[in-house]
């Protein structure tokens, strides 16, 4: 045997042996690119193991039947490792389509063994090609036509950069298959397949650790925006947690500026005075209120801001201060609602608006004289009936517009008649159909009260019945003046 072709031999041995190893151990391709990678050197390893017996058998006819066995297994072999490659590599979508072909060819190498149709060992020992030698070449030719097709398609996956080594690696393997073409020595091919393979190996492993490493800084990107996200919700709860905070105190800081003392004026027996909310979940813009302008009158207001939360809060605080102040200087009620309106239109950023309904009672005559900035109509429970009172006309909203002239008028309160004045909590309470409770059910509601407790909570009940329980979706502040004596009669 050439010592040059005992050199390929031996290395592509040795190598495939090595590789075996290396793949054994190697964590970065999956168990079934690993199993075709084994196979594929294995198939190697046998191709150049029955070369090498097969040279030397081929000194006398005395091994003649073993070396056509080696022979046969050589070529049985040589077609494997071009498919094992497209295989490992993951090329391959139809493994069956070629490896059925690749079992037909082995069948017909054993078959044509005994008639040597392929090969033929004369009686001195020698190799000679047969007729039917050609097959085995096309077999090889098409196994290696068949890697060359699945690369190509992996073209369209990865860039001509990427494919350079893959390439690289095949016009060698297609080099190392001409001189057997001529001279019948297969030891150039088994080498140059073991090279193609080595390469292509290593090049889908780089592959794999690179898509590995993409992965991984894929997911470390992905936990950075987690932990990011996190620590912008624990921001975005402290944030709550204090603003929750802030409204809790606008809403201690809203009922603690309205009367919440029963009764308020305990020294008055002519009438009788009694207020209460319904709070919402959030805090919401009603407000009431009421206060000496003087020995003989008392200022009522009831009013709400139309948007609810923390602004609204400080809008009715702001009310609250300019209504006693304006109420102090003894203004009529049109007067003072229109003193208020031009101050919070001119300072008032939020764009916030507010019904108001306003009234100076008379104490001991029952004589009330009001004004409405856009909000309910108050009822009068008189006899065991209620109903709106008739002189009222809602106006123009306060802050809604600069330079409004309210319309004031004047109404009495009879002996055990009630003034009922309510907020939109109670006229827009809804339930689950989507009803709304309207004026007339609180008219039929509160009629035939007893005392101004009993038509608050009256009207109290009957809209938590209405909303099936729940929590109101605003303020509903409701307040009622009894009329218990008339001074001089």
């Amino acid at each position: 045997m050439n010592m040059v072709y005992l050199f390929m031999i031996v290395l592509s041995i040795i190598s495939a042996v090595t590789m075996l190893f290396h793949i054994k151990y190697n964590s970065v391709l999956s168990t079934k690119s690993k199993r075709y990678f084994a196979l594929m050197f294995l198939c190697i390893m046998i191709v150049a193991a029955s070369e090498a017996l097969g040279d030397l058998m081929n000194i006398d006819g005395s091994y003649r039947i073993a070396h056509m066995i080696m022979k046969c297994i050589e070529f049985s072999a040589v077609p494997w490792p071009t498919v094992l490659m497209a295989l490992g590599c993951g090329a391959a979508e139809h493994p069956k389509r070629i490896i059925i072909p690749l079992l037909a060819h082995m069948a017909f190498e054993w078959v044509a063994l005994p008639f040597q149709l392929v090969i033929s060992i004369d009686s001195m020992g020698y190799y000679r090609r047969g007729p039917l030698y050609f097959v085995p070449v096309l077999i090889n030719l098409a196994s290696l036509g068949y890697l060359l097709y699945e690369f190509q398609k992996l073209s369209k996956k990865y860039d001509a950069k990427k494919l350079t080594t893959p390439w690289l690696a095949i016009i060698i393997m297609i080099l190392a298959m001409i001189p057997p073409l001529f001279n019948g020595k297969w030891h150039t091919y088994v080498f140059g397949i073991m090279l193609c393979a080595i390469i292509l190996y290593e090049y889908y492993q780089s592959l794999i650790q690179k898509e590995l490493y993409e992965n991984q800084l894929d997911l470390l990107e992905k936990e950075q925006v987690a932990l990011k996200n996190q620590l912008e919700l624990t921001r975005l709860r402290a944030e709550n947690a204090h603003l929750k905070g802030q409204v809790r105190m606008a809403v201690k800081l809203k009922f603690r500026l309205m009367p919440y003392m029963y009764p308020v004026f305990p020294e008055e027996k002519s009438f009788d005075l009694y207020m209460d909310m319904n709070a919402a979940e959030e805090i919401g813009g009603d407000y009431y209120d009421f206060f000496r302008t003087d020995d003989s009158h008392i200022a009522i207001v009831i009013a709400n801001v139309l948007d609810g939360g923390t602004a609204s809060a400080l809008f009715m605080v702001a009310f609250k201060i300019l209504i006693r102040h304006y109420a102090e200087l003894r203004l009529p009620p049109a007067m003072l609602l229109s003193a208020i309106n031009s101050y919070l239109y001119d300072n008032n950023e939020d764009d916030l608006t507010l019904s108001c309904w306003y009234g100076e009672y008379e104490i001991g005559t029952g004589h009330i004289t009001a004004v409405n900035a856009g909000h309910e109509t108050p009822v009068i429970i008189r006899g065991g009936s209620a109903f709106p009172i008739p002189e009222d006309r809602p106006g123009w909203m306060v802050g809604m517009m600069s330079g409004v002239n309210f319309r004031e008028y004047e109404f009495e309160l009879k002996k055990d008649d009630a003034l009922f004045l309510y907020t939109e909590g109670s006229s827009g309470a809804e339930n689950a159909d989507g009803e709304r409770f309207t004026s007339e059910q609180i008219c039929e509601v509160i009629a035939g009260a007893d005392s101004a407790m009993d038509a608050v909570a009256r009207l109290q009940a009957a809209v938590t019945r209405f909303a099936g329980g729940t929590r109101p979706e605003s303020d509903a502040a409701m307040v009622c003046l009894k009329q218990l004596d008339i001074s001089g009669k």
